[in-house]
């Protein structure tokens, strides 16, 4: 999840951590996570929790969400 994302989302930051992963994006190149916050995400009737790693990076891409 980009940094930006999570910054317009109202959370609490108790409820991120810290982390020291690094991944690598989809030009190759390497970012340190630098937080790690579980979220509820409905799918139709059904919520689950995902773990998603906040990186400071561009988003190249978007999406729609809550759609068919």
């Amino acid at each position: 999840m980009p940094k930006a994302i999570l910054d317009k989302l109202l959370y609490n930051e108790v409820h991120t951590r810290l982390s020291v992963m690094v991944v690598r994006t989809f030009d190759g190149s390497k970012r340190e996570v630098i937080a790690e916050i579980e979220l509820p995400i409905q799918v139709g009737p059904y919520i689950f929790q995902i773990l998603f790693q906040v990186i400071d990076i561009l988003l190249v891409y978007s999406c729609l969400l809550g759609r068919p």
